[in-house]
């Protein structure tokens, strides 16, 4: 008989904390394992510091240790650090074989360097560099920032092995950290499958509905959609757009998106809902009330919102960028549009809002398309199958 693997996922967020995509695969991962019979160690960062078990996972949340007056010039190592010693703890009480850190932050930097250690695995999300590529576009990078990217690379690079959940960002991390890009493994994310009823009866006052989960931030494609909403509007008459996730100051003149768009546009404001973050259960209704999905963005490592989003039954418009184009099927499960191309936005906005049988067949095609590529069960038993190759 095969013997449980102990294992560990470090995450910067986890449910209820933080029903963003790190902290939605996670939870799908530790629970898949747990499943599977393992014992599944989550070190989660949280507002407080306790441990408990549920769904068969052992979780300990860490309040975020920071060096102080110096954190903004060393950002992330305490949090390594701290990381590390509760690692080192568990390890004592029941014993590790595998841990898998986030490239984020560089967490796995300290742990990294212990000569005594489990088997450690870094999954590769979009890293920081990255962001600060998209995002600070023309400004000059602070010592913090320039740390931070460093940080994550020498992380990254002390790694026993490295994960990347498609093959377009294995192949930006390989050509940017120099690594051999076939010794990074694929492995693609996965979700818990919603159950699907019935489709509540519309309205017949009610317009139809586009959905935004993400932050509001250049990386996302934000002002690329505002600039679409309106041409859209005048295409095709009254349309809700809902935008949930936290506001960022990346508009024009440095503004938040809502107070950039109130200004530019206040014709379409009674059209455009600003949600901000959202929780969970407020989530899942903006997923089944919704007619299609849209995040035009610049970059994904990945997309997990859209796979949430197609788990839903619901065509989505990404970016062709990135994970992106692996995750959605174009013409299939939805669409792919030139990153900050606001003509292709709006036409491919349009022909959705226009036909209800290609939305209704886009969504039947989505949610098929994840069940066969992207269930949380698939996504454990590939890991786990993985892992005990890596242990041995």
């Amino acid at each position: 008989m095969t013997r449980p693997l102990s294992i560990a996922i470090v995450t910067t967020s986890y449910p209820p904390d933080d029903g963003g995509g790190i902290g939605t695969y996670t939870h799908a991962l530790a629970v898949g394992l747990a499943a599977l019979g393992q014992t599944v160690h989550v070190v989660a960062r949280s507002a407080r510091t306790n441990e408990d078990l549920t769904d068969g996972v052992h979780i300990h949340r860490l309040s975020g240790a920071q060096l102080p007056k110096i954190e903004h010039h060393v950002p992330g190592f305490a949090w390594s650090v701290q990381v590390a010693l509760c690692l080192g703890t568990i390890a004592r009480q029941h014993g590790l074989d595998v841990v898998e850190f986030p490239n984020w932050e560089g967490v796995g930097f300290v742990y990294g360097l212990l000569p005594r250690r489990a088997t450690v695995v870094t999954r590769l999300h979009t890293p920081f560099f990255e962001t600060l590529e998209l995002d600070v576009k023309g400004r000059t990078l602070h010592f913090g920032e320039r740390f931070s990217c460093w940080l994550e690379e020498q992380a990254v690079r002390r790694s026993d092995h490295r994960i990347s959940s498609t093959r377009a960002h294995r192949q930006l991390m390989s050509r940017n950290y120099g690594l051999v890009e076939d010794e990074i493994r694929i492995l693609p994310l996965g979700i818990q499958l919603p159950t699907l009823g019935a489709s509540p009866a519309r309205p017949s006052n009610r317009p139809l509905k586009v959905l935004y989960v993400s932050r509001l931030e250049n990386r996302k494609g934000t002002l690329t959609l505002l600039e679409a909403i309106p041409r859209v509007l005048a295409e095709v008459g009254p349309v809700e757009f809902v935008l949930a996730g936290k506001d960022r100051p990346h508009a024009p003149g440095g503004r938040h998106f809502a107070e950039y768009f109130a200004a530019t546009y206040p014709q379409c404001l009674p059209y455009v809902t600003f949600a901000g973050f959202v929780g969970n259960a407020e989530l899942e209704q903006h997923y089944r009330s919704c007619d299609f999905f849209v995040v035009p963005s610049q970059y994904e490592s990945f997309g997990l919102i859209f796979v949430e989003a197609m788990a839903y039954g619901k065509p989505v418009i990404g970016g062709r960028a990135g994970g992106m184009v692996e995750v959605i099927a174009d013409g299939e499960t939805g669409y792919l549009v030139q990153v900050d191309n606001v003509d292709a936005l709006v036409g491919r906005m349009v022909e959705l809002l226009r036909d209800d049988s290609l939305r209704d067949k886009m969504g039947a095609a989505a949610r098929q398309h994840v069940e066969a590529h992207f269930s949380s069960t698939e996504m454990a038993e590939r890991t786990l199958a993985l892992y005990r190759n890596l242990s041995r």
